[in-house]
């Protein structure tokens, strides 16, 4: 021990600090010594006679802002405690009112205060807790091995029990055990003291780009069990080369001699074979065993058997153990990723280990919450962004079927990639090796995990070269990744991160003998996932793109009370150790923290399904694809519905669909396709038998095919509309029209600024129909630069140079021209305000045609804010947009403005479009309000908030959705087109070239009906 001591006190620095205890010396700060006295990883299993005593309630607690003013004789029985504050176990700090949570993206805590000082982590600022609470420990539990359990300690964590140190950890996301049977005196309560820290060595590889928070998290509890039992057991199921009969492996470690019986048994429970072998303590027995036409695990069908080991000594049972697994084959073979032979497709997320309102701390019903959202989506993958989960997630991955990638907690993206990065450190091979072996030892028996990741953006190295080597040796079951390797030798998948479209398929035609699955792709932040469908046509085309895990599943923001109110906070919210840089870069997700479904998700939701309707030959015919890998559709029915100009005319159902996996077949329906206007045929399909996770009529595929297409009418008056007389006059505001009880005022710029009908105004206050270029920055678009390089369409200056009005037969028309110098264009108005109540407008921009981007070109007004009352005839009901509007089906819809915006947005920015309009109405609660229309598909947003209010400006400012209140008016914006929303990253890159609005010659024609 005393050797031990003197190499910790030397290993780091000159200045040891025994702030954790005397044993532990300086270990946290040195990263060759990462545990003390913790039990050897070993697998997730089940001891059936384990009892066990929970550790989780009110501790008294203490906290320190750093090392220095922690209190060195925490761990002594004799000390006074009494008086201490108190916290939860398990339980964050920062949530509990010590310390402010922290976001940063890139760089560690520190960044920006302290250097980077491998491996020393700074002093100041590096928060302390100190837990102490008394336990009685059963008197039955003598002559037991009694062991603690922690879960998760962020960043490390000392145990003390009764006033002996029992063990150290390091490696956060893994759980840490600690004999302490010599240490206990059952019958009696018994102190037990943990100390944690905020940063330790350790740190320095858990740069992830989350929300840092400190303390106890994930089960934590003393267990005791008997002398002689099984330390662990390991279990490799697959199958045999026709991928029908199941091979079993099982290795197991005893702590005595005695027999070890194995059983293997079916779903039912029927027990399948039984062998015995003999076990020397301490030996690693191996026993194998085959079944015939085994039934196979994958994520669309997950069964499981159970494994149960049994350690006899004579006729005495002295300890059980049970896992449950199961049968599947994972193979790379000719460029392709095979489960069971078959060459499947990630249809992926990642997600992180977060809660709003604990942290790190996640419940087993918020993780089955999760995976409920997940299969809705027909997300069929996760990748364990970027360490070990809870171990409760990957039993449920196992249970309810999720491909998992499972990943260490290795990160130092803080020291960037090149000669300064840790992975190429070879003093720093121990610490990556040991975070790994941890990882696999401790994984190993989960079916679900198919992929092993070494870590995540932390450089490539001799470090890395060192995990592969191990990993591939220690497991062949399973492919090997690592991003940061590209196309090295030592990963089995080129899994990227954002790879570009043309860089995908330049992948997919190479001959790299290697499947491409991006472990990130569809940067989900804000309002995006534009063009989302674009990768997976690229996907489906090639087979060596077999998909990839979107980043990411859920906003991480946590919930948090600020001046009064609640609110979703991220970086720069409280306090200055976030990054000035990084804002809500946290909220990249699929989902907004408390799980609701941000509208993206709906699109990911479409583009993932596993079912496809096309229309056929013949008329009614539609022709169905099964994609799924492993399940025919008998468990689904089809459910169809016609719609005749957006209204339901007729519908059915197709309750027997035998249509086996990966086939198409062709179905004929009733369907009338005589019927005069536009006709679309819906398809959805629903499980017959709701699943536990699946709800009742919820829609795991749908598809609208187009059997007539609408007829756009031309924007001029009809004969009707031609009775009735207008006048036009020159008043103190400008010129005006009236009649029928219709008054339109143009004010002095040629604006309309008042539309009344029987005396009832429709404009709010300084309302009025103004051109309009510009939309409140997404967090896309100002990561692209876009809120500056295209600052001159925010507010351009107008210069009205003709004004003409004329009263003609058909109504009052008149004409404006504005020149604008700062876009080197001209703009051109016209008005026909007629006395059946109709405005039609057309705008029209001219200018020398060049390939430059625009934002949007349509028109804006201000409205009354009692018109509340949204219909229109277009893609509903969610938000959808040019490039991201496949999951919205044509329809009538009918709304209030508020559903249309989007609170779920935690950063303000543009949202609530709507697209390939028909028409769309805003009204009051008497019916009064304005219709509008065009001659072809428009985009419209109605909301509550002006565009102002959602725009942040050159750079962001930390606003929230909750914050803002409503305007005193509806904003009304009508678009021709506008800019897609892109989602290849939030850092730089643009939308696709097919959603990128041109400056040139453009014009836009729509009709206002004054209702």
């Amino acid at each position: 021990m005393m050797a031990l001591m003197a190499m910790m006190l030397t290993g780091c620095g000159n200045n040891g600090m025994l702030v954790m205890g005397p044993e532990t010396g300086d270990a946290w700060r040195n990263p060759q010594v990462n545990e003390i006295n913790r039990l050897p990883m070993h697998t997730n299993f089940r001891e059936t006679d384990q009892q066990r005593l929970s550790l989780h309630g009110q501790w008294q607690f203490e906290y320190a802002t750093s090392p220095e003013k922690a209190r060195k004789n925490y761990y002594k029985e004799a000390l006074d405690d009494k008086k201490w504050q108190t916290i939860e176990v398990p339980g964050m700090l920062e949530l509990q009112g010590y310390g402010d949570p922290m976001y940063v993206n890139i760089g560690y805590a520190w960044r920006g205060h302290y250097e980077n000082n491998p491996c020393i982590p700074p002093m100041e600022e590096n928060h302390v807790g100190t837990y102490r609470r008394r336990f009685a420990i059963p008197a039955e539990w003598a002559g037991k091995q009694v062991v603690v359990h922690i879960g998760s300690a962020t960043s490390n964590v000392a145990l003390y029990v009764n006033g002996q140190f029992a063990g150290y950890s390091e490696d956060s996301k893994l759980w840490a055990e600690f004999d302490i049977t010599e240490l206990v005196r059952p019958g009696e309560e018994n102190l037990f003291a943990m100390r944690v820290m905020r940063w330790n060595d350790g740190t320095y590889f858990e740069d992830q780009d989350f929300f840092r928070f400190t303390g106890i998290a994930r089960e934590t509890y003393v267990f005791a069990r008997n002398e002689a039992h099984i330390e662990d057991m390991q279990v490799w199921s697959t199958l045999d080369d026709r991928y029908t009969d199941g091979r079993m492996t099982v290795r197991s470690v005893v702590s005595r001699s005695g027999m070890a019986e194995l059983t293997l048994i079916a779903p039912d429970g029927q027990e399948l074979q039984t062998m015995c072998e003999a076990a020397e303590a301490g030996d690693t027995l191996r026993m194998e065993l085959t079944e015939k036409a085994v039934s196979r695990w994958t994520a669309e069908t997950p069964t499981l058997y159970t494994v149960r080991l049994r350690l006899l000594q004579g006729e005495e049972l002295m300890d059980e153990a049970t896992v449950r697994t199961g049968f599947r084959r994972i193979e790379i073979k000719d460029g392709l990723m095979l489960v069971n032979g078959q060459p499947i497709l990630i249809k992926g997320v990642d997600r992180h280990e977060l809660d709003p309102l604990g942290g790190y701390v996640v419940s087993r019903e918020r993780m089955i919450g999760d995976i409920r959202e997940m299969k809705k989506m027909n997300v069929n993958a996760v990748r364990t962004s970027h360490y070990p989960n809870d171990p409760t997630w990957y039993d449920l991955c196992d249970e309810y079927g999720l491909y998992v990638t499972a990943e260490a907690n290795v990160e130092s993206h803080g020291m960037g990639y090149d000669e300064a990065s840790l992975a190429k450190r070879p003093e720093l091979v121990k610490t990556h090796l040991e975070r790994n072996q941890r990882n696999v030892l401790c994984q190993l028996n989960h079916p679900s995990v198919i992929v092993w990741s070494m870590g995540n953006e932390a450089g490539n190295g001799i470090c890395f070269e060192d995990v592969y080597k191990w990993i591939k040796a220690y497991d062949g079951s399973r492919p090997v990744q690592y991003e940061g390797a590209q196309k090295d030798w030592n990963t089995d998948i080129f899994c990227p991160m954002y790879h570009r479209l043309h860089d995908m398929e330049a992948f997919a035609q190479s001959d790299d003998p290697r499947p491409l699955i991006q472990c990130e792709y569809a940067h989900a932040m804000g309002n995006s996932e534009g063009g989302f469908r674009e990768y997976w046509d690229l996907i489906r085309k090639y087979p060596k793109l077999q998909g990839g895990h979107i980043w990411d599943f859920v906003d991480q923001s946590p919930l948090w009370e600020k001046d009064g109110k609640l609110i979703r906070i991220y970086a720069g919210d409280l306090n200055d150790y976030d990054s000035p840089d990084d804002y809500n870069f946290c909220n990249n997700g699929l989902l907004a923290p408390d799980r609701t479904w941000h509208p993206h998700a709906y699109e990911v939701m479409h583009h993932y399904q596993n079912i496809w309707t096309a229309a056929g030959k013949k008329p009614g015919e539609i022709v169905v694809r099964n994609e799924h890998f492993f399940k025919d559709l008998s468990g689904y029915e089809l459910r169809w519905t016609l719609l005749q100009d957006g209204k339901p005319v007729r519908s059915g159902a197709v309750s027997e669909l035998r249509v086996g996996p990966q086939e198409t077949r062709s179905i004929q329906l009733p369907v009338r396709t005589d019927l005069p206007g536009e006709l679309l045929l819906n398809v959805e399909f629903f499980e017959k038998q709701p699943s536990a996770l699946i709800p009742e009529g919820w829609a795991v595929a749908r598809n609208q095919l187009v059997l007539r297409e609408t007829e756009w009418p031309e924007m001029k008056p009809k004969a009707s509309m031609l009775n009735g007389k207008m006048t036009c006059e020159w008043n103190s505001k400008g010129c005006a029209a009236k009649g029928n009880g219709l008054f339109v005022q143009l004010d002095a710029d040629g604006w309309i600024c008042s539309i009344r009908k029987d005396g009832q105004e429709m404009l709010a206050e300084d309302g009025r129909l103004m051109p309009n270029f510009w939309r409140a920055p997404t967090d896309n678009d100002m990561g692209a630069n876009f809120h500056k390089q295209l600052i001159a369409w925010k507010q351009p200056k107008l210069e009205l140079e003709v004004i003409k009005a004329e009263q003609t037969d058909e109504g009052v028309e008149i004409r404006t021209e504005y020149a604008t110098d700062s876009l080197e264009a001209r703009l051109k108005m016209h008005y026909l305000i007629n006395a059946e109540g109709c405005i039609f407008v057309t705008e029209q921009m001219e200018t020398e045609p060049k390939d430059e981007l625009m934002i949007r070109f349509g028109m804006k007004i201000q409205l009354r804010s009692d018109m509340q009352h949204a219909a229109y005839y277009g893609r509903g009901p969610i938000e959808n947009y040019p490039d991201r509007k496949d999951a919205a089906l044509i329809g009538l819809y009918e709304q209030t403005v508020d559903e249309m915006a989007q609170p779920d947005y935690i950063r303000p920015q543009e949202m609530g479009g709507r697209t390939d309009l028909r028409w769309m109405q805003l009204i009051d609660g008497e019916g009064h309000g304005l219709r509008i229309r065009s001659d072809r598909p428009f985009i419209a947003t109605a909301l509550n908030y002006t565009t102002e209010q959602l725009d942040e400006g050159e750079k962001k400012h930390n606003t929230h959705m909750e914050l803002l209140e409503k305007a005193d008016c509806v904003t009304l914006q009508i678009d021709l087109e506008q800019l897609g929303l892109g989602c290849i990253d939030s850092w730089g890159a643009w939308p696709l070239k097919a959603y990128q609005p041109k400056k040139e010659n453009k014009c836009f024609r729509f009709v206002m009906e004054v209702k």
